[in-house]
């Protein structure tokens, strides 16, 4: 009778400590899940920021790839590369979300591209027979550190394109101007 006894408490015993690391293993999975999620949160939120700035800088001065590398090289301290190639460049981001040095690329954890592309737009009304242009930018913040080895392509954190029209119109000489609102 004292031998089935024990045998029972050491069952029971075994069995909640069962109970408990399961229940255990369960709440870290999902402490680790929350954090990966709080991080991207984070990541999505600096993203959004960067990419809608950019997007509003290059309205404000139309299209103008070098006056807004200029702006942000003075007030943000970035440093900008790829602005050889025409209305494109680049800002390299650590993993704090502060602009740095591209070639610093121990420490490059965010790239932030824009690149453009001019397309002209038809004529719609009879006040603007010439039509007039516009540029496509499409601005991209990009993760270097969630590159899977197997992957060429970097993962894209957040995206969008912006117009930047440039209205075209006829004076009263019959020249061609160009107007930047």
């Amino acid at each position: 009778m004292k031998h089935s006894k024990t045998s029972l408490f050491l069952m029971e015993l075994i069995i909640s400590i069962l109970f408990f690391s399961l229940a255990s293993a369960v709440c870290v999975r999902l402490f680790v899940k929350s954090h990966q999620i709080s991080t991207h949160s984070v990541a999505l939120n600096h993203s959004v920021r960067w990419c809608e700035n950019i997007a509003e800088l290059l309205q404000a001065y139309h299209g103008d790839t070098e006056t807004v590398c200029q702006l942000l090289e003075s007030a943000e301290n970035c440093s900008i590369t790829g602005a050889e190639v025409p209305d494109s460049f680049s800002i390299c981001f650590d993993k704090d979300w502060l602009p740095i040095i591209a070639t610093d690329r121990a420490n490059i954890y965010y790239v932030l591209s824009v690149s453009a592309m001019e397309a002209s737009i038809p004529s719609t009304n009879d006040t603007n027979p010439q039509g007039g242009t516009a540029k496509t930018f499409h601005i991209a913040m990009q993760s270097l550190h969630d590159m899977k080895p197997i992957d060429s392509s970097l993962p894209v954190i957040y995206e969008l394109d912006t117009i930047v029209y440039q209205q075209l119109t006829l004076t009263s000489d019959g020249k061609v101007v160009q107007h930047a609102d």
